[in-house]
């Protein structure tokens, strides 16, 4: 079946998120019959001019609602736009089938996540492949269905709504509190207005209360856009706006100070000058500076499927350097690139972070490296020993009792006496993303000076 890959996308969410956010849609058939989609956790039901079940699967067999705050856990419920016009053709494996197609949620589907996950998830997809194993999509099972539901879709050639409702076991699986599985435990809010993003000027300075300005203006018109009250006079930081700044701030995850500097300005979509934010030095601009490059790149959501991909440049600066170790071939291909990312974001911010620490045996790729070459510079401390600050570099393990390091990401916040934190981390399904982490995976911290 010949599918034609195109480009065309909906209407994308303001940049303070991180991916597309779709308008209710109605995909009616010449006899006036509404075509959509309905996933139950087992079974993609297409409902319409002609009523047909494709076998299907989110995320993994063995998962529960206890894993409901991890960016790759089976698809959120609520209602989401497919565009047939992004189905695209992709490299098969047991993971993946021929053919896959984006979903974009709609705002009180991304409001969910945001309440259950304290993230939004990104780069969900309806795909192929034979595992029952689809982290944060949905996996259509069976070969010649998924030809089948593909050329439908094609067809179709109109946007289509998908509804996740799960059922069965599946839904008495996802039963508690605050989880997005559950929509009966989390307060519907029915955000309206206007999709467009208002105008985001350059922030020079901090806002804070006692503020009067264009600046502080122009915050409440974004606070507005994403469902918040603002009932302050006109362009005025005063005590009801830092109690709602506080507010967005604890949605976000990020230093809840009731003041607007170059951390929130950027979760908002800003760009700004503002070298210190909250309680950090100014010793540590380096720091602040890798922790906004890499705030900028989750907005951007790049996927990496080819050498001519823009995501290639986290990859490109290692590869000489694996290729020598024999670690990687002489055509560009894919690897795993989350200690990759994390190199980027630190040499973008300017400080010199080498392809290979001396005497190791493996380059900046691996996560270990990065710990060998912290603790040769002093760079390194274990978990406990300081409180994380945006910017930090950690390492994650989870899989082998601390013997080797499996991940590596940048703190985007951490509030003190939490159990968890926010970090920017590269590699996540192919993507950089946000994610959430708990105390309990972090083997230590790197502070570049």
């Amino acid at each position: 079946m010949e599918l034609n890959r195109l480009s065309t996308s909906i209407s994308t969410i303001p940049k303070g998120r991180d991916l597309p956010v779709a308008s209710p849609v109605r995909a009616v058939n010449a006899e006036n019959k509404l075509n959509r989609l309905v996933f139950d956790g087992y079974h993609l039901h297409w409902q319409g001019d002609l009523s047909i079940t494709f076998d299907a699967f989110s995320g993994m067999p063995d998962e529960s609602a206890r894993e409901s705050d991890q960016s790759m856990g089976p698809i959120p419920q609520g209602k989401y736009a497919i565009d047939p016009r992004e189905i695209e053709v992709t490299e098969v494996s047991d993971e993946m089938g021929n053919f896959r197609v984006s979903l974009s949620p709609y705002k009180l589907t991304i409001e969910r996540m945001n309440e259950g996950f304290q993230l939004i998830r990104t780069g969900m997809f309806i795909h192929g492949g034979g595992n029952h194993t689809s982290p944060g999509g949905i996996q259509l099972t069976d070969g010649k269905q998924e030809e089948e539901f593909f050329r439908k879709l094609k067809a179709l050639g109109e946007m289509i709504e998908l509804e996740v409702a799960y059922q069965g076991e599946r839904k008495l699986r996802f039963e508690e509190p605050k989880c997005p599985y559950n929509p009966e435990q989390i307060k519907e809010k029915l955000l309206v207005g206007n999709m467009n993003t208002p105008h985001i000027p350059y922030l020079h300075q901090e806002l804070k209360e006692g503020v009067i300005s264009r600046e502080v203006e122009a915050l409440q018109e974004l606070l507005r856009h994403y469902g918040y009250k603002v009932n302050s006079p006109r362009g005025e930081f005063d005590s009801n706006m830092k109690k709602t700044v506080m507010r967005f701030q604890q949605k976000a995850g990020l230093t809840i100070d009731g003041k607007v500097g170059g951390e929130t300005w950027g979760e908002l979509g800003g760009k700004h000058e503002i070298l210190s934010t909250g309680s950090q030095s100014q010793d540590n601009l380096y720091t602040l500076e890798i922790a906004r490059i890499a705030q900028e790149e989750v907005y951007k959501a790049l996927s990496w499927k080819s050498a001519h991909s823009e995501a290639e440049k986290y990859l490109r600066p290692l590869r000489k350097s694996m290729q020598e170790l024999d670690q990687l071939p002489q055509n560009p291909v894919f690897f795993d690139w989350h200690a990759a990312f994390v190199l980027w974001c630190c040499r973008k911010a300017g400080f010199p972070v080498p392809d290979r620490p001396a005497g190791f045996w493996a380059t900046m790729a691996s996560a270990d490296a990065w710990k060998f070459w912290a603790k040769q510079n002093a760079y390194w401390f274990e978990e406990g020993m300081e409180t994380p600050q945006r910017g930090d570099i950690l390492l994650l393990e989870w899989k082998d009792q601390g013997f080797t390091s499996d991940q590596i990401g940048i703190v985007s916040s951490y509030q003190k006496g939490n159990p968890v934190l926010h970090s920017y981390e590269g590699n996540i399904a192919n993507q950089v993303r946000k994610l959430c982490r708990p105390l309990a995976q972090i083997q230590g911290f790197i502070r570049l000076h």
